[in-house]
């Protein structure tokens, strides 16, 4: 059975109100949350196969943090534009569409898409 990890990005940086949404990068306070977040799912999950994320800038420095505690390589993050600012069945859409050889993947993404997954299930 494939396990699947849905992990909304650490909290963002809304210093700069030129920025569009999807290039807002993380704040302070998720620069310093998200490394802890990937060491505690770490001590949970023995191994993840494969990390999906949103091209949003906040979603792809948070995966990173995770990337980097799983021994993945960044340039391995599978980036889906279908993430950014999708709803439940987007993401289960990104789902079905995973390769059959991965049996842990984290996906990386947004509020209120993540909630309404959550909810559907």
């Amino acid at each position: 059975m494939k396990e699947l990890i849905f992990v909304r990005h650490a909290k963002s940086d809304w210093d700069n109100p030129g920025l569009k949404d999807i290039e807002r990068p993380l704040g302070e306070r998720g620069i310093k949350d998200a490394p802890i977040m990937a060491g505690k799912l770490k001590s949970l999950v023995k191994s993840v196969d494969h990390i999906v994320s949103s091209p949003a800038v906040r979603a792809l420095e948070t995966a990173k943090y995770f990337a980097n505690a799983f021994g993945i390589e960044f340039q391995k993050i599978d980036i889906r534009s279908d993430l950014y600012e999708a709803y439940f069945d987007d993401i289960l859409k990104e789902v079905h569409d995973l390769e059959n050889d991965y049996d842990t993947v984290l996906f990386f993404g947004h509020n209120p898409g993540y909630t309404y997954l959550a909810n559907h299930f």
